[in-house]
């Protein structure tokens, strides 16, 4: 067989052990003919071993997804599910964090982020998305399915992953805050509040319903007519005997400027800001 049909037999994005059980070749020769067939047009290298076949079609999201209508906005292509497919091969993954709050129709930028079962996660920053570990009997709790091997965290299931691990996603209380202050629906509370109790997630519902109870209280938010359904602020009234005080974003700030934010001493949350200031940033 000549080495070029090879690759008429691999997928649209292969693995060099592929190519090596399917040439039947050493490593070493598999990695020389994979350069050379790169000098030639005929692969491109995404990562030290992974690359993309151009020798055959680049797939569709007709090939893909289970339900061809299902809204993925421009953050899932069918060329990223064959990196999934070469990267994870049969593991089910998910598509998580600001990533799925995006794809549930939120107007944000963020990088691409998936979440596969803990013994599964691999360092992904050449592809240019994060993996993320998690115990592998929650990684499809709250997910919706979008192709064979990859599932979205539902609207509710991204709300809380943004809101229980605060310091992966950048200003992610400005998101939330938008979401609720325009009444920019993707989740209802309850759906929120169901999946927390699944998850064991409570800090999630304090740093919520703390964001929505100063902004519903902020002056600057009754100036700029923000109309905050009351169902957010109720979603944690106040925090268990126990409870730490926790952080409602990471402390980046020195601690003579943070003794000068707003705290919400109910629900135990220290803010990095205030009330004012959230309503200012999110109107902007």
């Amino acid at each position: 067989m000549k080495s070029t049909d090879v690759l008429v037999g691999l997928p649209s994005v292969f693995v060099t052990r592929e190519y090596e059980a399917a040439a039947g070749v050493r490593p070493s020769s598999a990695s020389r003919a994979l350069g050379e067939f790169a000098a030639e047009g005929l692969v491109s290298k995404i990562r030290r071993g992974t690359w993309r076949n151009l020798t055959v079609p680049q797939p569709t999201a007709d090939q893909w997804l289970v339900d061809s209508a299902a809204a993925v906005s421009h953050h899932w292509s069918p060329e990223w599910e064959a990196e999934l497919e070469a990267v994870y091969g049969g593991v089910p993954r998910r598509i998580s964090g600001l990533t799925a709050f995006a794809m549930a129709g939120m107007p944000i930028m963020c990088r691409r982020e998936v979440t596969v079962a803990a013994s599964a996660a691999l360092d992904t920053d050449a592809l240019g998305f994060v993996s993320r570990r998690e115990r592998p009997a929650t990684v499809l709790a709250g997910a919706a399915r979008l192709t064979e091997r990859t599932w979205v965290s539902t609207p509710a299931r991204a709300v809380l992953e943004c809101t229980q691990h605060p310091h992966r996603y950048h200003r992610y209380e400005e998101h939330f805050g938008r979401m609720i202050a325009n009444r920019f629906d993707v989740c209802a509370a309850s759906d929120v509040a169901e999946l927390a109790r699944t998850l064991g997630w409570s800090a999630a519902l304090r740093r919520l319903s703390s964001i929505a109870d100063g902004l519903a209280a902020s002056a600057a938010g009754r100036e700029l007519g923000f109309d905050i359904d009351p169902r957010w602020a109720r979603l944690n009234r106040s925090a268990r005997r126990w409870d730490h005080w926790i952080h409602l974003a990471p402390v980046r700030r020195t601690d003579d400027i943070a003794r000068r934010m707003a705290r919400d001493d109910a629900r135990k949350v220290h803010w990095g800001t205030t009330p004012d200031g959230l309503a200012q940033q999110i109107s902007t």
